[in-house]
């Protein structure tokens, strides 16, 4: 009764990040060398989950020690004498869930990441046991009789809410049927967790590369980036699926035929291995959803969400596509006319110039040109922003863990304090390997309960950079990718206090997911006040040089670019399809996204310009609602912006001594220093994260949460990414 991948991923504007150098409020320091004791009566800390550097062996015994406790403690449940307390009862209960999530969360996170095929492999087993537990849980009729049976009348809301979500989510999971109904579903979720399991690792497993001629198919791509793709002693030229490869070709290369190719490799991921494990999964959803009294599994996903039913999901999209329409035909109009200046003959914009042309576009109507961006984005220094600019959000200090005990040497694992007190740790895990995840997340990996144990999580990406002599300069979309997941990983931070653990941790309606991460979104974008334009701090320290195109760039082709970027890969193809493959995750709601196939020879006609994959649902509630927090009144602004010319080298080395100036990026800030300037509260955060009406967990952000509902197969987020 486990995980649904829900994925996210808001796109919002931003012209440069030097980070913290030019910002008006300076964050609390970011790294210190010692860490003091807890303060008293504080949750206890105990040792990082991957002390040790276990084996797999080691992990094999680590999992099923937190199995073997979560037994115990529901056999003291099952084994009460007497009448129902919350002591008796419901505390065994939030024990045992705590330590099966404990392995879930932590198998799930290894056997995405491990450079180690074994243990992997390990994890992979161990994630089909925690997955077991926690199945048979939702499905045990003692202990839902019991949780029932408890009084929770005089209980404090907090108590009560957990009580009656728990109940909730065990009826929808399928405990009211009779015993032989009970064995059936059990056995479909094992068989969808396997099955989901093995969705994810054909993606992982399959990074493809094609061959270039020689430089020669690289023209228009940044220099960097030509200079980190050398020829081979062949002469030849390998260019990979992964991120760091894949975006800048998309966006740069003038060749068509290499972004044809280049995208045709990275859309047939795992294909055709992944054709007939989607078949069995569309089967044994059907099949489960059926078994729990549901027309279909588009009724069963949406019976706990926000949207309330799958009619509500066919009518919202049926109204979008109606509002949308005129606007995705103007816009693919205005894409063919700029082609056309380079093929008087073309009749059609494909995928693979979508976002060539749209680079073309911004530089010529608001003079930003993304390739000159990218050299205020070195992955260090945009690191350094990310935490730098939510010690300062959050009031939080970041104590990275010297020596720490992680999978691979580019991990790196810091603690979260606030004043005197550790509230969480987190690992961050940002480049690409082969085996590894490929897509941006936020893992839980240990749910935090006040009291008992503070939250602990992973932030997965894959983004450039973190090779010696590479800066990775990164896109304007990996930079805001990189705070909107961060944003997901502080949620399950702020969150993981609570007392009773199904509402503790990531635990809010799976549409309003995005919220707490989309607060820090716009650290990298601009708003209005009072009818005044206002860059953040963030956009400032990129230069004045920057003021115009932010703000222009901002509604007009990112938020505003509803046809083009939006309509066809959210509208394409109707509901049963869209409803049909999912599985685990976080974002904006039921993942509804299409698998990695083939890319279809479709031709553009006015309904559908762009042929592509689906968007999920979550996805497009949480790009409206950014659509219109962020980017309500730019629309109108848009033509009384002063527009200004792209950055020359001479604004980089202004802007060089304008850091140097300041102290550059963390320059002169001993550790455990303060910087004096006043400290933003956004006390949302806090508050949203303690309750929840959709189990979500495990995974956070573009990659996904998990929940305890629907075991299934991984689906990836929007393959276009976050640019």
């Amino acid at each position: 009764m486990r995980y649904l991948r829900i994925r996210s991923r808001i796109l919002v504007s931003v012209a440069a990040l030097c980070v913290l150098a030019a910002a008006s409020v300076s964050p609390r320091a970011l790294f210190a060398a010692d860490s003091a004791a807890p303060a008293a009566g504080a949750t206890p800390v105990a040792a990082p989950f991957w002390s040790g550097k276990p084996d797999s062996a080691g992990f094999r015994a680590l999992a099923d020690g937190e199995l073997r406790t979560a037994n115990r403690a529901l056999d003291r449940l099952l084994h009460v004498s007497g009448p129902r307390t919350i002591e008796n009862t419901l505390a065994p209960y939030n024990e045992a869930l705590l330590h099966a999530d404990n392995a879930a969360y932590a198998s799930n996170l290894i056997e995405s990441v491990h450079p180690d095929s074994t243990v992997r492999a390990v994890a992979e087993e161990e994630t089909r046991a925690a997955s077991k537990f926690l199945n048979d849980l939702g499905l045990n009729r003692g202990v839902y009789d019991a949780l029932a049976s408890l009084d929770v009348t005089t209980a404090d809301p907090k108590t009560r809410y957990a009580v009656e979500k728990t109940l909730r989510d065990f009826r929808l999971s399928g405990v009211d049927k009779d015993e032989a109904t009970r064995k059936k579903i059990a056995a479909l979720r094992e068989e969808l967790v396997s099955i989901g399991q093995e969705f994810d690792k054909n993606i992982r497993n399959d990074s493809r590369t094609i061959t270039l001629a020689g430089a020669a198919d690289l023209d228009g791509l940044p220099e960097d980036y030509i200079k980190g793709h050398p020829a081979g002693p062949d002469g030849k030229i390998s260019i990979s699926i992964e991120y760091p490869d894949f975006f800048p070709v998309m966006s740069y290369a003038k060749k068509p035929e290499v972004r044809q190719r280049l995208l045709k490799e990275f859309l047939n991921r795992a294909y055709p291995a992944n054709l007939p494990v989607l078949d069995r999964m569309i089967a044994k959803r059907y099949e489960l959803a059926q078994r729990l009294g549901f027309k279909s599994w588009a009724e069963y996903a949406t019976k706990d969400k926000m949207i309330g039913s799958d009619k509500n999901v066919a009518s919202f999209i049926e109204r979008l596509r109606g509002l949308t329409l005129k606007r995705s035909q103007e816009e693919y109009e205005k894409y063919l006319k700029r082609k056309r200046e380079d093929d008087p003959a073309a009749k059609t914009v494909n995928q693979w110039d979508r976002r060539y042309y749209g680079e073309l576009i911004r530089k010529r109507a608001y003079n930003f040109d993304g390739q000159q961006a990218r050299p205020y984005f070195p992955f260090d220094e945009v690191k350094a922003g990310v935490l730098g600019a939510t010690s300062q959000m959050f009031g939080l200090t970041y104590k990275r863990i010297a020596n720490a005990d992680v999978w691979d040497p580019s991990v790196e694992a810091y603690e979260v304090w606030e004043n005197d007190r550790m509230i969480g740790r987190f690992f961050l895990d940002l480049h690409p390997r082969p085996g590894k995840y490929n897509h941006a997340a936020n893992f839980g990996i240990r749910n935090g309960v006040e009291g008992v144990q503070i939250p602990e999580a992973a932030l997965i990406c894959n983004f450039a950079g973190g090779k010696p002599g590479d800066p990775g300069l990164m896109e304007h979309g990996d930079v805001v990718t990189f705070f909107h997941e961060f944003g997901h990983l502080l949620h399950a931070v702020f969150g993981g206090h609570q007392q009773w653990e199904p509402i503790s941790g990531i635990a809010i309606t799976a549409f309003a997911l995005t919220l707490p991460a989309g607060s820090v979104d716009p650290q990298v974008s601009t708003t209005r006040i009072n009818g005044q334009l206002v860059i953040s701090p963030l956009a400032q320290a990129a230069g004045q040089h920057y003021n115009g195109y932010v703000s222009a760039n901002s509604f007009d082709l990112r938020n505003g670019n509803v046809g083009v970027d939006r309509l066809p890969e959210s509208l394409f193809g109707d509901l049963a399809e869209l409803l049909q493959p999912s599985r685990q995750g976080s974002g904006h709601g039921q993942d509804l996204a299409l698998p990695r196939a083939q890319v279809h020879a479709v031709p553009a006609d006015a309904r559908h310009p762009f042929p592509g994959r689906l968007r999920t649902s979550r996805r497009l509630l949480g790009d409206l609602l950014h659509l219109h927090v962020v980017a309500r009144d730019l629309e109108r602004h848009v033509q009384q912006v002063r527009q200004v010319e792209p950055a020359r080298s001479d604004d980089r080395e202004a802007l060089s001594r304008h850091r140097a100036r300041r102290g550059g990026f963390g320059a002169g800030r001993a550790a455990g220093a303060r910087v004096p300037g006043p400290r933003l509260r956004f006390p949302l955060l806090r508050r949203v994260a303690g309750g929840r009406t959709a189990r979500v967990r495990r995974r956070t952000g573009c990659g996904g949460v998990g929940r305890r509902s629907v075991a299934g197969a991984t689906l990836p987020c929007d393959g276009l990414g976050a640019g």
